[in-house]
This record gives C-alpha cells, structure tokens and sequence, in this order.
C-alpha cells in the first residue's frame, strides 16, 4: 500500500512540474491599430476644418514649414447656399505626396447646413475611393461646434464609425465618441485658427478591432496632444496624454505618448512591462 501511495506521490510532483507556464501577453497591435485609427480620423476632421473654415486646404500645402498636403488637393464647393445642405469635395487626385510621408488619393467629403465657425453648426465627414499609402479609408464623422467652454477655448464633439482596409491584410474597424478642445492657436478677434500654434486636446471613448481581429475599448486617462508646432514628420501622432486599452479577454494596458515631445513614440505598458509601439 505505501508504495502505491509513494509513487502516486512521485506522479503528482512530476505533472506540476509539466504544467505549462502562462503566455506572455505582449500583444501591442491594437494599441498600434488604433493609434493609426485616431491619426487617421482626426487628420480627415482637421482637413475639413481647415477646407470649410477658410475654403482652401493651404495649410495643408507644401507650400511652407506648416503645411503637410501639397498643391494637388483641390478644394470644390458645391451648392453654395446657407439655405439649405451644401458640399465640400477635397480631392486628392490619382495621389499626392506629402511632406509627411503619406501618399493620400480619393476624396475627403464634407456635408453641412449652417455657418462653418457658427456654435452649434454640424458637419458630416465621408469619403470616396479616399486612400492613405494605399490602406482604404471608409466610413462617417460627425462634427458638432459646442463654441467656447468655461476656459474660453473652442471645442467640438467628434463621434466616428469607420474602418480603414490595410494593404498588407485584415481591416481595422474603429468608433469613437471624444471631444477636440482647441487649446493653443484659436485667434478670438477674427475667429481663426493660427496653424503653424495650434494644438489640441482630445478626450473620450473608443473601441474597435485591430487588423488581426482583437476587439478592444479605450478610454483617454489623460487628455491626447495633437501638436502642429511640431515639424512635418513628427506631427502624425499625439505628443503627450494617456489612453487606457483594454483588448477582449485581455488585461488592461496603458498606451503612454509622452510628455510633449514631438516625434516620440508611445510606451505600451503590459502588467508592469514596457513595450514601444512601432507606428504605422
């Protein structure tokens, strides 16, 4: 009996020392996915703003150190009338090259019914064939001017359902419901946007699925920085702010972007781990 009791003993130690060790989880790819989402989006808001708000894209041009799209974005208003919907195309042709390191192609489509600058004006953001180095962008955003808050800073809501099919596989698909507060470069006396100064602060919630099928929701710890101080090449991205992300059957992870310097890429931490997110 004792040496039926012994090697049970001997069996039992042996499978836990076979039991398999936990994965790692040191998945960043829908913090990646994302981050490309949100630079993707809020670059289409801004072109918007820019088109409706001073009827051309010249900030956008290669035409000075501001500037990021180049002289083949045409803007075209149509149905011009306050009475009722009208349209802005900007067209980016067969493909422009941008000093930012994008090729962009298609078109960005705006629909709205009132004043651009006026509280309260909406507009709907959509897209045509609308291609950033190839990766199809596609879906809907609405942008609703809330006016100046209690900090006397222009802000809107921003509320985005799209996807964006990737050239390499798989589509990364992405909603969001945030508000874009203008904290730097608003000039109240003629109420316009200083370009080459202007900054804004984004906050609110997100969720969609990374182009490898990971479903995910995030929610701004800290407000997102999107610089236009900054250079060119290091404006694609937010500068600073903290977004809690959270992938399905995952722990939560925090995506970290800085403390304003331009350039700079986001640290993943993962259960105490740091990872740097390599960018789209």
């Amino acid at each position: 009996m004792m040496k039926h009791v012994f090697t049970m003993a001997v069996f039992l130690m042996i499978c836990a020392g076979c039991k398999k060790s936990k994965p790692v989880d040191n998945d960043t790819n829908s913090s990646r996915d994302n981050a490309y989402a949100e630079a993707t989006f809020d670059d289409a808001e801004i072109i918007a703003q820019e088109a409706g708000s001073t009827e051309s894209v010249t900030q956008y041009r290669n035409n000075g150190t501001t500037r990021i799209l180049i002289n083949c974005a045409i803007v075209t208003f149509q149905n011009k009338n306050p009475a009722d919907q009208d349209t802005i195309l900007i067209n980016f042709t067969n493909g422009c090259g941008s000093p930012d390191g994008r090729i962009r192609g298609g078109e960005v489509i705006v629909y709205y019914t009132s004043p651009y600058k006026s509280p309260g004006h909406t507009h709907t953001i959509t897209f045509n064939n609308y291609l950033i180095n190839g990766n199809r962008v596609s879906g809907t955003a609405i942008v609703t001017n809330n006016g100046l808050n209690g900090q006397n800073n222009m802000n809107w809501s921003l509320n985005v359902k799209g996807s964006i099919a990737i050239t390499g596989g798989g589509t990364i698909t992405w909603s969001s419901s945030r508000t874009s507060e203008l904290i730097s470069g608003w000039n109240s006396s003629d109420s316009t946007i200083n370009w080459s100064q202007a900054k804004w602060s984004l906050t609110g919630q997100e969720n969609g699925v990374s182009a490898t099928g990971i479903g995910y929701s995030a929610v701004t710890g800290s407000a997102l920085i999107r610089d236009f101080s900054c250079t060119l090449a290091t404006r694609r991205y937010y500068t600073q702010g903290v977004l809690n992300l959270t992938p399905t059957g995952k722990v939560n992870r925090t995506v970290n972007w800085g403390n304003g310097t331009c350039g700079s890429s986001p640290i993943v931490d993962i259960s105490g781990t740091s990872y740097e997110i390599v960018l789209r």
